[in-house]
């Protein structure tokens, strides 16, 4: 039945620490030879170890194999290989902090797989603890429950000295996660967080930077069947994520918990018994409730026809009836409107008016002096926290390539923007359809925005105007030629607005539209 072990590959450098049994030579541990596991598996196969060894049906009494009631069937691994995976949100600490770590953890699992198929054959009694009441869930735990829509777990907790609600308990996070508004609502200092440089990712590989972790104790139950458990908790700042807290697996562990989605319930163990924990229907749903109001929101702040310059075009409104005039005698075509219902001598005033200060009006973008940056230039105050983003190129189709083309080659022409080499930050172009069925162009400053604090400075109400302009007999109304770009950008933030096209890289050398303080600095 057995036969002599194949010898080793004789090399200089072995464990002289390390004794091999079925080798009978120094370099490895005998619970750690894959020769011998592989002779083992050989003999299990030819029946010799039959009546010893188990087979994998047989560990449970009453467990069929799915293969025999032709309701599930195995996948060759060619075949598994190309149906593919969707793989779940993954990060934190308990993922450990390298890429090294990681694959020695698989080794690991792989290395202990190995070892419950092939030698274990009862489980190991260090593993039993005793006094444990068994935790099931029954029928009656469901009563109660609204389970048509699908809610998610959504508890209550009492995390650090404060109650804490509206928590998802997510069994497919490898982090537990703590939103930045209940670190500060605890009262604790942001100095006091340790780094982790390693991101979160979720749903299609994106990428969530933290501000730190922290530790700190989570009671889940109630009295006397409680537990309290010390946690690493990551603390992101997001905004528009609709829970104060995640739990996931680390703490499901760490609590030896057990949930039931579909009772809306947790269970665990502790020294008094099961400790119960249910889910909240109403937080789960006000919760879901609160991310499509945003949505919408989101998508109202952001009309489909979104234009680079604000200003109303004449097709956009109905004028009052208007009366060309001529600036300039010497050039009959730079010609502005004034109110054709004026009376006489109004209207003679305004246009002398107007004509005295013909040189202020801007005719094209050469015309643009723009403002002088020492009395004020855009300054984008990023988070030195936050990582550079360089988005991803993306393709378009022919007719929009040559609409940024064009565009491209306006402003460069105008000196609005400037080519630049290694940036930093880098976002992409967007092409909206204007209403004249052209098309403008746009950047997608997401990535650029959420590194740079809001700018509370207070925009004037419609109060304040209305009673700024109480008891004037005239309104004069002016549109800002691109006004936006007679603003210069911070010469240091320049490359920080760099986008991408066919043509190459470059930067905004004046204020552009889409970042998130620009209307305040306007």
């Amino acid at each position: 039945m057995s036969k002599e072990p194949p010898k080793q590959s004789t090399y200089t450098r072995r464990d002289t620490t390390k004794y091999c049994r079925f080798h009978k030579e120094n370099g490895h541990e005998t619970s750690k030879c894959f020769q011998l596991r592989d002779h083992i598996e050989t003999l299990i196969r030819e029946g010799h170890l039959k009546d010893i060894v188990f087979k994998k049906t047989d560990r449970a009494d009453g467990q069929k194999d799915s293969r025999q009631d032709g309701r599930a069937r195995k996948l060759s691994p060619k075949k598994a290989e190309d149906e593919g995976a969707i793989n779940t949100i993954f990060g934190g600490p308990a993922t450990g902090k390298s890429n090294k770590e990681r694959t020695q953890e698989i080794r690991e699992a792989m290395e202990a797989r190995r070892d419950l198929d092939v030698n274990s054959i009862e489980p190991d009694p260090k593993r039993i603890k005793e006094g444990w009441d068994p935790i099931v869930f029954t029928e009656a735990d469901s009563h109660g429950v609204d389970v048509r829509p699908n809610d998610a777990l959504v508890v209550s907790a009492r995390i650090g000295h404060r109650e804490v609600h509206r928590i998802l308990i997510d069994n497919g996070s490898s982090a537990d996660i703590l939103s930045a508004e209940v670190y500060d609502q605890l009262r604790l200092d942001r100095k006091d967080l340790q780094p982790f440089p390693t991101p979160l990712r979720g749903f299609g590989g994106v990428e969530v930077r933290s501000l730190g972790t922290v530790k700190l104790p989570v009671k889940i139950g109630k009295a006397p069947c409680q537990k309290t458990v010390l946690l690493d908790f990551v603390v992101v700042d997001t905004e528009n994520w609709p829970y104060n807290a995640l739990l996931g697996r680390p703490f499901l562990n760490k609590a030896k918990a057990v949930t039931a989605t579909y009772a809306l319930l947790m269970k665990f163990p502790t020294e008094y018994g099961v400790g119960v924990v249910k889910g909240s229907q109403e937080m789960a749903r006000r919760a879901n409730l609160s991310v499509y109001k945003d949505r919408e929101v989101r998508q109202a702040e952001v009309p489909k026809d979104f234009e680079l310059d604000p200003k109303e075009g004449p097709e956009d409104r109905e004028d009052e009836p208007t009366q060309e005039v001529a600036l300039d005698p010497e050039d009959p075509g730079r010609t502005v409107k004034v109110g054709a219902s004026l009376s006489v001598h109004v209207k003679t005033v305004l246009i002398a008016l107007l004509r005295n200060y013909k040189d202020v009006f801007a005719w094209s973008y050469e015309d643009m002096l723009g403002v002088d940056p020492k009395v004020i230039s855009h300054h984008l105050s990023t988070n030195p926290e936050f990582r550079p983003v360089v988005q991803k190129r993306r393709l378009f189709n022919p007719e929009r390539s040559v609409a940024i083309k064009k565009e491209v080659e306006k402003l460069l022409s105008a000196g609005l923007i400037r080519e630049v080499k290694y940036p930093e930050w880098v976002a992409n172009v967007v092409l909206v359809k204007k209403k004249n069925k052209q098309w403008r162009m746009c950047v997608d400053f997401t990535d650029l925005n959420k590194a740079c604090p809001k700018d509370s400075f207070p925009l004037p109400r419609i109060d304040q105007l209305v009673d700024a302009t109480a008891g004037h007999e005239l309104l004069s109304f002016m549109d800002a030629y691109s006004g936006y770009n007679q603003i210069r950008m911070n010469k240091a933030d320049e490359e920080k607005t760099s986008f991408t096209t066919d043509q190459g890289l470059y930067c905004y050398k004046v204020m552009p539209f889409g970042l998130k303080n620009a209307g305040v600095t306007y």
